[in-house]
């Protein structure tokens, strides 16, 4: 059986070659002289990141007696990130280094559900950001998290805090990265800045498959998804293969066979959305995640990012809702060929597809 990581990552000269995109990520920040934060990342890098984030998981934990295995059960990994670019590569590399990966948005999960589970499943790491921007929102993840599991061992993505060291601007733009309205300290013994410890890891010309910590069994429960109450979903290796399987004939049949670049809304919390979450990959298309919301600066925000990013397909399930519908119309999207989104079922009529 071929693994999830060679379905979903695995270099291909048909579908995946080496220096195509394989992941777009826009940041929050966007203004008038049309100044965005964005990147996008290579297949071959993919991969390559894959295998580096596998390898600092790996890596020790301090005090390492209080780790405690149950049984002979799988160690977990807690992945409590927004939408940016080192989500669904930590979600698999968690699979590739052996860990079952704990998913929550941080968007939902409030401090009495998130210290709920941090008791009951125990994880090896946290890995999650310093803090985020939704639109002029700071959300400072990182302190949140110290004030409800003060023993909890992180591994922070640097994401809005400067680099120590780097004076400040004239002028401060909210929503914008660095900030210098906060900073990011860390505890000595818990926290691992993620750029350090990154640069650290080398990783040899072996494959995806190669370096794998013993291979997954097909019943065998490989990630948790955690809703905003808390009700957790077992993803079993099997399920998420048979769920994928079936969502790639159910956009072929719609023609999304054919297209380059799938965008995807929600952080994964059940298997519909975890699968929604994979399926570019899958496919062997371009990921794309925004990570601000629908509506900052203005309305037309997400037309704005699928003519930037030539979309073709949106993949959501949340309820959203965006005032003033019709700026939609402000940035023509002639690329978008399927908008899947449950909650928004009147959303496709206020695009303009005319260049």
């Amino acid at each position: 059986m071929r693994s999830l990581l060679e379905k979903c990552v695995g270099l291909n000269p048909n579908t995946r070659k080496p220096l195509d995109i394989g992941l777009i990520w826009e940041g929050n920040y966007w203004d008038d002289q049309d100044v965005h934060d964005c990147c996008d990342v290579d297949w071959e890098t993919v991969e390559i990141l894959i295998r580096k984030i596998s390898k600092a998981l790996r890596l020790p934990t301090a005090p390492e007696e209080k780790m405690e295995k149950i049984d002979n059960r799988r160690e977990k990994i807690l992945i409590f990130l927004p939408r940016v670019m080192q989500l669904p590569l930590t979600i698999l590399a968690a699979f590739r280094a052996g860990y079952v990966g704990v998913v929550m948005d941080p968007l939902l999960i409030k401090p009495p559900v998130f210290s709920t589970i941090i008791q009951s499943e125990n994880p090896k790491f946290v890995v999650t950001v310093d803090a985020f921007w939704q639109g002029q929102d700071l959300i400072e993840l990182k302190k949140s998290i110290e004030k409800f599991s003060e023993d909890t061992q992180l591994l922070v993505i640097r994401h809005v805090a400067p680099n120590d060291g780097v004076p400040p601007p004239k002028r401060h733009f909210p929503g914008r990265r660095p900030s210098y309205r906060t900073s990011m300290d860390l505890r000595e013994g818990k926290d691992w800045e993620w750029s350090t410890v990154m640069s650290g890891i080398t990783v040899d010309e072996k494959g995806l498959e190669e370096e794998e910590d013993g291979e997954w069994k097909e019943d065998e429960v490989i990630m948790k998804m955690v809703e905003e109450n808390g009700k957790i979903h077992e993803i079993r290796h099997q399920s998420l293969l048979d769920s994928l399987s079936s969502r790639l004939v159910g956009l072929e049949a719609k023609g999304g066979g054919a297209s380059e670049n799938i965008m995807v809304m929600d952080v994964p919390r059940d298997l519909e959305t975890l699968t929604n979450f994979l399926i570019p990959w899958y496919m062997g298309k371009t990921m794309t995640l925004y990570e601000g919301p629908l509506d900052y600066p203005d309305s037309s925000r997400l037309s704005q990012i699928i003519q930037k990013h030539n979309v073709n397909i949106i993949l959501g399930v949340e309820k959203y809702s965006i005032p003033n519908p019709e700026y939609l119309k402000f940035f023509p999207v002639p690329s978008l060929k399927i908008v899947e989104i449950p909650g928004f079922s009147d959303l496709e009529k206020w695009f303009s597809k005319d260049d």
